[in-house]
């Protein structure tokens, strides 16, 4: 239902009369559209119980109340599930504005007395931390320790997860994989990985003598690919889509494709005999980590200030793969130039 007025009888739900003419924005107004913004960001009213400490009932009374103030239907609720309505859509862009403008305000204040204050969120990829953990661990500990009073929310999800939560602004700072970089956002290169081909003890190349595993047999099997603009290697077929590396890891373990995975991370399947490195000398992916954030020019202190850190950190203590090296191959860090007649071939995210 997407009409802004609508008469009928209480069985019908409520009835909206024509919005009120604008007026300054009110603390019962704030109270309400926090409590509409966290029953959109956890996905209904349900889900929002725990995050408001508040009944689904009473929750239930703030949304109807906060659409009899604006004179309009922000969402769908009932046995179809949870749904904004076109305006309810409007109105949390709205009010995520809104919200940035008063966190804004507070962090600009903070600044001009030497103190920082106030809300940040940062988005990483899933699995960050199995290559990355040093100069996470490094960013953290320096901003809890420079800016004590700010409050430092961490998230993590699939790459696209990731970029959208930023494009969104549900996140102010985002690393992970880009593929290709939206024109909205500024991005930075934090570090490359690399990634080796693999099979799984299921699969028919696994007991093949190495002599047999030339390029032309190797291409007659599908490989796995992440589901975020990830294009089919030279020379290999498509085979399933994975959404992060927890499931691509399930699909090559089955035996079903092949896979490029990050040798730290494929290292204990690999030690274990469940995995196999697959012609390390012919081939190689690398993926770009890119540090992200929207481009604007009055982003707030606090997450100029994260961007700085995490920036700091990641020049400090550069990203290495122990087990990639430990393949006897260099990182793309150290030697870029691998697509000679005598090099892997580099496929580059």
């Amino acid at each position: 239902m997407h009409s802004t007025s609508r008469q009928g009888d209480a069985t019908d739900g409520p009835v909206f009369r024509p919005a009120r003419a604008a007026a300054a924005v009110s603390d019962m107004d704030l109270r309400l559209l926090r409590v509409f913004m966290a029953v959109v960001e956890n996905g209904g009213f349900a889900a929002a119980e725990v995050a408001l400490n508040k009944s689904k009932s009473a929750i239930s009374v703030d949304i109807s109340g906060l659409e009899q103030r604006l004179g309009m239907r922000l969402c769908e609720r009932g046995r179809a599930g949870f749904a904004l309505t076109a305006e309810g859509e409007t109105v949390r862009q709205a009010a995520m504005a809104l919200f940035e403008s008063l966190e804004r305000f507070t962090a600009d204040v903070s600044a001009s007395a030497n103190r920082l204050t106030g809300r940040v969120t940062l988005a990483v990829i899933d699995n960050i931390g199995s290559i990355a953990a040093e100069p996470m661990i490094a960013a953290i500990r320096a901003y809890r320790q420079r800016h004590p009073a700010v409050q430092l929310s961490i998230q993590s999800g699939s790459a696209s997860e990731v970029e959208r939560a930023v494009l969104d602004r549900t996140a102010q700072v985002g690393i992970s994989v880009l593929p290709r970089v939206a024109p909205a956002l500024e991005a930075r290169e934090l570090f490359v990985e690399d990634q080796l081909l693999y099979c799984g003890r299921a699969h028919p190349l696994f007991e093949a003598r190495d002599a047999a595993l030339t390029p032309e047999v190797i291409a007659q099997h599908p490989v796995t690919s992440f589901t975020l603009g990830d294009p089919a290697p030279r020379g290999l077929a498509r085979g399933a889509q994975a959404d992060n590396l927890d499931c691509l890891i399930l699909v090559v373990l089955a035996g079903v494709d092949l896979g490029f995975l990050p040798p730290h991370y494929a290292r204990r399947w690999a030690e274990a005999g469940e995995l196999r490195l697959i012609r390390p000398d012919l081939y190689r992916r690398q993926s770009n980590f890119y540090l992200m954030s929207l481009k604007a020019s009055n982003a707030a202190p606090v997450t100029r200030e994260l961007i700085a850190v995490l920036g700091d950190a990641f020049a400090a203590h550069p990203v290495t793969d122990e087990a990639f090296l430990s393949c006897g191959l260099k990182q793309a860090s150290e030697h870029r130039d691998l697509t000679g007649a005598h090099g892997p071939a580099v496929w580059q995210d």
